[in-house]
């Protein structure tokens, strides 16, 4: 039977996730002050929940300017009507969101209290390296939106705004990917210790895990290829039959599986991008999700991650305590201050490690002029075939200050860019990435292509944790995604 053809057109394409919005297109005078109003609401917020604790006043009112900044040039800039290519997730918004979480966790330095990572520095000496990564992040962010605003205003080739032909799937290839995810998975297990009686002693902590084989022999790859996973459900949503209860039953299914699986040996993080992913595709490709729905949603993550950032907590504070004592302990915990400094907390690189980045490279040693995203090439020869293999960009920052360390901090998007050539690193490399993110977001998403769509919904958490991860790790993981969809879908003639 042929697949009907549900491929949106360009133009609808690049206003849907805005639809609502367009029915409430205001003047441009209303628009500014409109964003300018709610600008000023995010500064007293921060202001209110942060500044009483500020012990320099001028760290702290520079830290929430670059957040401003950030929050103008990302969500704030979604106010119809907004500018072509900006949505609520193209990458330009996802980037500048995303840097305001970076920023956030750098105002503990403004109250005199650094991390365990700039402890290490002098108050002058952190303050004066604290004040210039702010600046660079903040021209790093300016040169993020000049690099994409040039790309996505580039004359349109002649033929770009053809409808695109819709894909369907390679049952084969499916198939294939599916043992080998399994595969994957079971050596994942076996590398991680996997213990089912720990899992169901106690399914809210991580015993029934052990990281210590992540690094040896085959770890890592069984690690890389769990991320198959993901694209099969990503990939298998955007070719299903909303109107078939087998295929509703089927999905329902496999998505718990996937979830599952994402949950219990995977960061909070990775679980709620592949969550997004799934999303993307449902809005585009099924049915499109409700705008409120959409930010219950993202209320909801935020809470998801904060109540199992305190469970842990709570449950670390009292390991031999039953559920209930724990559940009595997590209520009594949560608080708006907590919460607060949750939001400051380090599960993610944030800008400490800049700090960090700016006090060693171009000092105590050389930049790598580009040598970190060789890290690419490395990633894709095993341990066990080579045992002597150059650790992860993360674990090298890690054993600056603390040497013969195994795990890693990933310097972030704006730091790597630094650690290989410097502040103009930060300069070009914003520039750069902002102009290939307006072109992939053109060709990908713009373009209304289905594989396209497929594409972008794979990478998009990439992008989302970008300026807190390892620019390296970040492409290596994005090209195996995007050679998943390229595997699982294939191009059909559209049926007249």
């Amino acid at each position: 039977m042929a697949v009907k053809d549900t491929t949106l057109t360009p133009a609808q394409m690049a206003g849907q996730l805005d639809a609502p919005a367009q029915k409430l297109k205001v003047s441009g005078d209303v628009r500014l002050l409109t964003r300018v109003g709610l600008l000023v609401l995010f500064l007293l917020g921060l202001i209110l929940l942060y500044g009483p604790k500020a012990t320099n006043g001028f760290l702290f009112a520079t830290t929430i300017g670059v957040c401003g900044l950030a929050m103008w040039l990302g969500p704030l800039a979604l106010i119809p009507p907004a500018p072509i290519g900006r949505q609520l997730v193209d990458p330009l918004t996802l980037l500048s969101t995303a840097t305001i979480y970076y920023v956030l966790k750098g105002i503990p330095i403004a109250w005199g209290e650094p991390s365990r990572i700039t402890a290490q520095f002098t108050g002058f000496e952190l303050e004066r390296s604290y004040l210039k990564v702010l600046l660079l992040v903040g021209v790093g962010l300016a040169c993020l939106f000049i690099g994409y605003r040039f790309g996505i205003t580039l004359k349109q080739p002649q033929g770009g705004q053809q409808k695109p032909t819709p894909a369907q799937p390679r049952v084969f290839m499916f198939a294939a990917l599916t043992i080998l995810s399994l595969i994957s998975l079971v050596g994942v297990l076996r590398t991680l210790d996997f213990d089912v009686l720990a899992l169901i002693k106690d399914p809210f902590k991580r015993t029934y895990l052990s990281e210590s084989g992540v690094e040896t022999g085959f770890g890592g790859v069984f690690f890389a290829l769990l991320e198959i996973f993901g694209v099969l459900i990503v990939a298998g949503l955007s070719c299903a039959r909303p109107r078939s209860t087998k295929a509703i039953l089927f999905w329902v299914g496999a998505g718990a599986l996937v979830l599952g699986v994402y949950f219990l040996l995977k960061s909070r993080a990775q679980f709620l991008g592949v969550v997004i992913a799934c999303m993307f595709v449902v809005h585009y490709k099924i049915r499109r999700i409700n705008f409120k729905l959409m930010t219950a949603f993202l209320v909801g993550a935020i809470l998801y991650a904060y109540t199992v950032s305190e469970w842990r907590y709570v449950s670390g504070m009292s390991p031999e305590a039953d559920l209930g004592t724990r559940v009595a302990g997590l209520a009594e915990n949560v608080s708006f201050e907590d919460f607060g400094d949750f939001i400051l907390g380090s599960d993610l690189s944030d800008i400490h490690t800049f700090v960090l980045i700016e006090n060693t490279y171009g000092v105590l040693t050389e930049y790598h002029y580009g040598g970190t995203l060789l890290r690419i090439v490395t990633q894709l020869i095993p341990r066990a075939f080579w045992p002597d293999k150059p650790y992860d960009l993360g674990v090298e920052l890690e054993q600056l200050w603390r040497p013969g360390s195994a795990s890693g901090i990933p310097p972030g998007l704006f730091g790597e860019m630094y650690m290989n050539f410097g502040s103009i690193g930060v300069v070009f490399g914003s520039l750069l990435c902002g102009l290939l993110a307006a072109l992939l977001f053109r060709k990908l998403v713009l373009s209304g292509s289905h594989i396209g769509l497929v594409i972008y919904a794979v990478i998009l958490p990439r992008i989302l944790l970008a300026p807190s991860a390892t620019l390296a790790n970040g492409i290596f993981f994005a090209v195996l995604l995007v050679a998943g969809v390229l595997a699982l879908l294939r191009p059909q003639r559209a049926t007249t």
